[in-house]
């Protein structure tokens, strides 16, 4: 898989499309996916991001077929079907440049908080022993 692949569900020979985000760390897939690439002049990052809008997913949503949330499919045609906009490469390198961003930002603050937990955990702790050799 490449840096412009992103991974869809396929669950019979007319394949079944379902949304599946990049992760940070190594996976295997399972036989029901499929790998599709951006078109030539299409940031990936930025079509990721204009998928996870509430309008895309709204209008993916209303197409999908399933019978529950953790199971819901989208059928092919209906992903092609999609009215995409036309970005310009300017744009799409700017919405991709906030989405890192925003990405980066998340991780610091997710690496903060876990620090923060960490800590108040170890304080809580120390307190617990204290209570215990206290009896």
């Amino acid at each position: 898989m490449t840096s412009c692949s992103r991974v869809w569900g396929q669950r019979s020979k007319t394949p079944n499309l379902s949304f599946a985000r990049p992760l940070r760390r190594r996976t295997v897939a399972s036989g029901e996916f499929l790998v599709l690439r951006c078109r030539e002049g299409w940031n990936p990052v930025t079509v990721l991001a204009v998928l996870r809008t509430k309008l895309f997913r709204d209008i993916m949503y209303s197409k999908c077929r399933g019978g529950t949330p953790s199971r819901y499919r989208l059928n092919a045609d209906d992903l092609a079907a999609l009215p995409f906009p036309n970005i310009s490469a300017e744009v799409q390198q700017q919405i991709a440049a906030e989405v890192r961003g925003r990405s980066e930002e998340a991780q610091r603050l997710r690496t903060e908080a876990g620090a923060d937990w960490a800590a108040a955990k170890g304080r809580f702790e120390e307190q617990l022993l204290a209570l215990d050799v206290g009896r």
